[in-house]
């Protein structure tokens, strides 16, 4: 087997060398249907997002934005233990920067879940 050394890089492969990924974890274990807002770390832009349902409410969703324009659909969260994932990214709000805000919002007063956001460091 060749090693790595031998392989002529490319450049796309150098660049998959200098990204980093980011999991940001958040429970939502309070009303969070006015919005419950989070400084992000990082600049980051994000590419993917998971609900853990913790409660069942029949109409539970959460949606997540950067505190004005939705980044995600809203993700349904309406079974216990049920895993909801977003179906649209909003590329044009999915970046964000180093003390940016996160803002996770529920349909109901009675949603919760663990909400578990994939990005790559900018």
């Amino acid at each position: 087997m060749p090693k790595l050394s031998n392989i002529g890089a490319s450049r796309d492969m150098k660049e998959v060398y200098k990204s980093s990924s980011l999991f940001l974890k958040y429970e939502i274990d309070e009303d969070a249907s006015s919005g419950l807002t989070l400084e992000v770390p990082y600049d980051c832009e994000i590419f993917d997002v998971q609900v853990i349902c913790t409660a069942t409410n029949t109409s539970g969703t959460v949606t997540v934005s950067d505190g004005t324009n939705d980044i995600s659909d809203a993700i349904v969260c309406d079974t216990l233990d049920e895993i909801g994932r977003a179906s649209t990214i909003d590329a044009t709000y999915a970046s964000l920067p180093k003390e940016g805000t996160i803002t996770l919002t529920t349909a109901g007063a009675a949603d919760r879940g663990i909400v578990r956001i994939f990005a790559n460091l900018a």
